[in-house]
């Protein structure tokens, strides 16, 4: 295993806020070239359908078929993905939806309505759709959890029909996603990814069924595409390139912090991971754990289109109590394939200093970071771009 390299970023230098802000900066991830091919893909699916979406399968996906029939797997085939995970997969899988359909039927809305004395009917009306499509991305980092986090709602509401997209590079597709899919009760699974498939589930092929709402997330591509598909059809959100933020005082395993940061880098090369530290001797163990990470979470260093790997940045002052200090801040480039620990994420970035304020309250090591939060605040431009 290559070792992944460290760059330092010194708050004393000349360029370090400009340095900080090109860090920071993510305002050219989806730049005009990304949103033209989009557009151009999706016009291509509208117009073209499945003739499109096999060329587009060859050309991204290296996954050469015949027929468009030949990218779909119907629950048979779904369940044999299932069949194929060892035994304790099956049963973690089946764990974990059943805890996420019974978080959900806690949140299902019902129907009502009354009668005023004048007769007036009132009331609010809840049906659920007839049909949602899901999107999990299968290329750099399957992701199994984002099947189950999507599928059991849709399920729960009465979603008549709830068809999946993933991606299934030279053919081949994960289990683990397929036993997701199993468990949580998936009707139809097409291996088909990128803006080409969010094309095809807004505007339905001759193979693949138009939808009402599209979820999940995906790379830039995935996320610019269903930002033009929206009004044509429903979506979650426009989630932009995955980030997390952890603030810790030094007194967590080091291990477990490399891994919040892994389980965030893993999702695309534009993905960041940032941590944030007071203890320059606890950084140097953080940044011993990132080095010894197993190989199956190291992979950063063989993806040519990701910016960099881990950055130290020291920003120049900080409060992590009523004495000021100097705190050290890790950040993170994917994609790195890792084995996705529970953690609690948060995205600073975007959404400003409130969502900030939150995230402090989530981190993954807890510290006690609140307690002078209005010295915090003083300090957001060291993490605001």
């Amino acid at each position: 295993m290559s070792e992944i390299t460290i760059r330092r970023l010194e708050a004393s230098a000349g360029d370090f806020n400009p340095q900080l802000d090109a860090l920071l900066a993510w305002e050219s991830v989806s730049d005009a070239d990304v949103q033209q091919t989009v557009a151009t893909v999706i016009d291509n699916i509208r117009h073209r359908g499945d003739e499109a979406l096999l060329e587009y399968s060859r050309q991204f996906d290296r996954f050469d078929v015949a027929t468009a029939s030949a990218l779909v797997l119907d629950k048979a085939a779904i369940e044999a993905g299932y069949h194929r995970l060892p035994a304790e997969q099956q049963q973690a899988l089946g764990v974990a939806a059943e805890r996420v359909e019974s978080y959900h039927q806690r949140q299902l809305s019902e129907s009502w309505s009354y009668t005023e004395i004048d007769g007036t009917v009132l009331g609010q009306q809840v049906t659920a759709m007839d049909r949602v499509g899901i999107y999990v991305p299968g290329g750099t980092a399957p992701l199994a959890s984002s099947v189950i986090m999507n599928a059991m709602p849709a399920k729960v509401a009465g979603v008549r029909e709830v068809v999946m997209a993933t991606p299934a590079p030279d053919g081949k597709v994960n289990d683990f996603v397929l036993g997701a899919a199993h468990v949580a009760r998936i009707d139809r699974v097409f291996l088909i990814g990128g803006a080409q498939a969010i094309a095809a589930l807004a505007f339905g092929t001759e193979t693949v069924p138009a939808v009402d709402k599209i979820v999940g997330p995906g790379n830039i591509f995935v996320a610019t595409a269903k930002k033009q598909v929206f009004g044509k059809v429903g979506i979650d959100m426009i989630a932009g390139p995955s980030e997390i933020l952890v603030v810790c005082d030094g007194k967590t395993d080091p291990d477990w912090i490399a891994l919040d940061l892994f389980s965030q880098a893993e999702h695309d090369p534009d993905a960041q991971a940032i941590l944030i530290s007071h203890d320059a001797d606890y950084l140097n163990s953080v940044e011993a754990a990132i080095q010894r990470s197993p190989p199956s979470t190291s992979n950063c260093q063989s993806k040519t289109r990701m910016p960099g790997c881990p950055v130290f940045v020291t920003p120049a002052r900080f409060f992590w109590d009523a004495t000021p200090r100097k705190p050290w801040v890790i950040t993170v480039r994917g994609p790195i394939t890792s084995c996705r620990p529970a953690v609690r994420r948060a995205s600073f970035r975007r959404w400003g200093f409130t969502i900030f304020k939150n995230a402090a309250r989530s981190l993954a090591c807890r510290p006690k970071v609140l307690k002078h939060w209005a010295q915090w605040r003083q300090y957001w431009r060291v993490v605001s771009c």
